[in-house]
């Protein structure tokens, strides 16, 4: 016996809803419109694009004023040799001083340069009618040769130069870390080595030197990704002591556990410079540290010893100082006997271990101020496949970062002296406002904001200040 299955339905398709029924969405829909339309009456406010005043950075003039004032663009084209062809509506000299502009007002990337290119109030305070496209700043880098990079460099040295002569003879410390520069791509000098964060992928290694207290980027130096901390590091230090402006006398150098080598604990002790650098702490050592029991207590929780102690590989003893620091948890001191240990070697033999624990720690700033070079002035970015254009762009970086540190210490109130470069471009560089009149008759209009007038007086006040001593500095340059 057959059941025969009953035929499935064709589906029809569903019927539209009659002219009426769309005639009622369609009048619900636009009271809703209107509801909304209503709701946002009084902010959606016509916009014209005919203003050829304004300003996204407000306050560039007082930067501007401060570059002309040290005759910061008259020293690159005294010193910047490179020639642009016969038909370049822009020279070099002043294609590098556009480009330390927009590092400073936070437009790290070449194409970031468009924001100033139609920027009509920076084009006033500048006195220019035009900007260079992005491509005239990717040709400029791709034209640069060796000797031009020297010459970047040298112009770097010259601002240290100035800014010494500003604040006088003084004795300093360097301070010497490296970092490690991931790449996307295949990059000149790129190597698969260590990399802390991206494991196997391709980097470059840079060494830099800071003059400690002033915070000055000193040298930067690139690598491959496999070179260790420590190779090449003297040949790295003469270079950078041979840099030092003349009134600058070098103290001593700190160095991370990454420098830890005799080598050059001796080459400093033959040259009778003073030196500490954090000890890793292996084996033989972290025993020693286990077995003092002389502790000086310092705080709750740091203790700190020395000793005097000769390595298996050394031919002398030297100088330990050992830290001790209790654990916690959640701010909850733990049970005795839960300890960190640090060590710190050095031939500094007149101070305490207090003193050479609390000097080192003071190189801890060199932390901050790499973030303040990679994060404000985009130095990680290697964007370019020639490592001679990765060089050129990093250069011109390190110009506006020691350039914008001497700014800072020359002109911003002692509150603000300290700002990283961000807080400066949220607080005072990047505030709209417009460039009105015109020649000797130009003003700059700001909105009413008390915080920042008593800034930009402040500013204007410390730039009297600072060209009375100048006009002193340079009587003294020509002598």
């Amino acid at each position: 016996m057959y059941i025969i299955a009953d035929r499935p339905k064709e589906i029809q398709p569903e019927k539209l809803p009659p002219r009426r029924e769309r005639r009622v969405e369609q009048l619900e829909l636009y009271r809703r419109f209107k509801k909304l339309k209503k709701r946002i009456k009084g902010c959606d406010l016509p916009v014209d694009f005919d203003n050829d005043s304004c300003t996204s950075v407000g306050n560039f003039a007082s930067i501007e004023s401060f570059k002309r004032g040290i005759g910061f663009l008259e020293q690159i084209k005294g010193s910047l040799t490179l020639k642009k062809g016969a038909n370049s509506m822009f020279g070099a000299p002043e294609m590098i001083d556009y480009q330390v502009d927009a590092l400073l007002a936070g437009y790290s990337r070449i194409e970031h340069t468009e924001q100033l290119r139609f920027d009509p109030g920076y084009l006033k305070v500048k006195g220019i009618k035009s900007f260079p496209s992005e491509k005239c700043f990717r040709d400029l880098y791709s034209q640069m040769e060796e000797g031009h990079l020297a010459e970047l460099e040298g112009l770097n040295l010259w601002l240290i130069k100035q800014k010494s002569l500003w604040e006088g003879p003084c004795s300093v410390s360097l301070d010497y870390d490296d970092t490690v520069i991931t790449l996307h791509g295949q990059q000149e000098l790129g190597e698969v080595g260590y990399n802390p964060r991206y494991h196997g992928r391709p980097s470059l290694k840079v060494k830099v030197c800071f003059i400690s207290g002033t915070d000055e980027v000193l040298s930067a130096q690139i690598y491959g990704g496999k070179t260790h901390s420590n190779g090449g590091f003297l040949e790295f230090h003469n270079a950078c002591e041979a840099k030092l402006p003349h009134n600058y006398v070098l103290k001593r150098v700190r160095l991370d556990k990454g420098f830890f080598d005799e080598v050059n604990f001796q080459y400093f002790e033959e040259s009778t410079s003073e030196y500490i650098c954090k000890a890793p702490l292996k084996e033989n050592l972290k025993r020693v540290a286990l077995d003092i029991s002389d502790w000086e207590e310092i705080s709750k929780r740091h203790s700190v010893a020395e000793r005097t102690l000769i390595l298996p590989s050394w031919s002398k003893p030297r100088r330990f100082i050992f830290i001790r620091e209790k654990m916690d948890q959640n701010g909850q001191l733990l049970l005795p006997g839960l300890y960190k240990y640090q060590a710190i070697v050095t031939n500094i033999e007149e101070e305490t271990p207090l003193e050479i624990w609390q000097d080192y720690n003071r190189r801890a700033r060199i932390e901050g101020t790499i973030e303040e070079l990679k994060d404000g002035f985009a130095c990680e970015q290697m964007s370019q496949h020639e490592i001679r254009r990765n060089l050129a762009f990093m250069g011109v970086k390190l110009i506006a970062y020691n350039l914008h540190n001497f700014f800072k210490k020359a002109l911003l109130p002692d509150h603000a002296k300290g700002w990283k470069i961000k807080t400066l471009r949220m607080d005072f560089l990047r505030v709209p406002g417009n460039i009105v009149g015109n020649g000797r008759y130009r003003r700059i209009r700001l909105a009413g904001n008390r915080a920042l007038m008593a800034l930009v007086e402040a500013v204007k006040a410390n730039l009297e200040r600072f060209l009375w001593q100048w006009s002193y500095c340079l009587i003294y340059q020509e002598a």
